[in-house]
């Protein structure tokens, strides 16, 4: 929805044109794809049979990188809502988060903003559901190969 406001009241998408990003802040992210190398699986989902990288190999290698140019990545988590499931019997969480980058220099992005649904299996899901956000999230703007 980057480019698009959401009304949260009315649901009602609008578009216009988007803000622009600060200088700073670009400069950062493109100096950062220019670093930006393939991150090995270092992990395992058994039940899916498939490997990962892991939130926290991806936050040290994408992370250093970030910081070496200065950039920061802040999170918030904006609406949070709890539904029963008629299937599985675990309950769902859905949660939207505005995601905005920040420079050294005290520049701020716009918040981009991003949505996520995921079954209730245990205490974690709060953190999986954040941390899989970002994960995505600094995926998907840097590029990141994961093989």
């Amino acid at each position: 929805m980057d480019g698009e406001s959401f009304d949260r009241t009315t649901g009602e998408i609008q578009t216009g044109p988007a803000p622009d990003m600060p200088p700073a802040i670009a400069a950062s992210i493109i100096a950062v794809k220019k670093q930006v190398k393939q991150i090995g699986a270092d992990d395992r989902n058994e039940h899916g049979r498939y490997n990962f990288v892991s939130v926290d190999k991806f936050y040290t290698t994408i992370g250093k990188l970030m910081a070496d140019a200065g950039l920061a990545l802040l999170i918030d988590e904006t609406i949070t809502d709890v539904r029963s499931s008629d299937k599985s019997g675990n309950p769902w969480l859905f949660a939207q988060y505005d995601l905005t980058f920040m420079h050294e220099t005290g520049a701020l992005s716009r918040p981009l903003h991003r949505s996520i649904a995921l079954p209730i299996s245990g205490p974690q899901a709060f953190g999986a559901a954040q941390s899989y956000i970002e994960k995505q999230f600094l995926r998907q703007v840097f590029k990141v190969p994961t093989g």
